[in-house]
């Protein structure tokens, strides 16, 4: 039997960086999904479990802390790489329960090492009390 392939859910507003996304997880043996906004992120979190959500801070006029803090609040949310090129990923990625973060622009290479971190360690969303 063929080992089920991992599904990736990769939310970001660029059209040209979520086409190459899909092929080079296909070609490593991921399952694609892409998200361009915001609310469809949601709505495809709404309906399906992926096994890791690569999430860029800032799509179109959305934030990613609101897909954050909706997977916060379930019990058992997918593994989460943080993807910018605008914004500071090293707060959020605190806040979240230390998320790992790949800036971007970004070699391939590290961010399938994120994902596998990510997957490695378990890191899911959750909100850390501040001290």
């Amino acid at each position: 039997m063929t080992p089920r392939r991992r599904h990736v859910l990769f939310v970001d507003d660029d059209e040209d960086l979520r086409a190459v996304m899909r092929i080079l997880l296909d070609e490593e043996g991921y399952e694609f999904h892409g998200a361009g906004s915001i609310a469809e992120a949601s709505e495809l979190l709404r309906t399906t479990t992926p096994d890791v959500l690569v999430l860029d801070m800032v799509v179109g006029f959305g934030s990613g802390t609101t897909i954050l803090d909706e997977l916060a609040a379930r019990p058992d949310p997918p593994v989460t790489v943080l993807i910018s090129g605008l914004v500071d990923l090293i707060p959020i990625a605190m806040l979240y329960g230390n998320l790992p973060i790949v800036p971007k622009p970004f070699e391939i290479e590290h961010l399938m090492a994120a994902i596998d971190l990510a997957i490695d360690k378990s890191r899911r969303p959750r909100r850390v009390a501040r001290a």
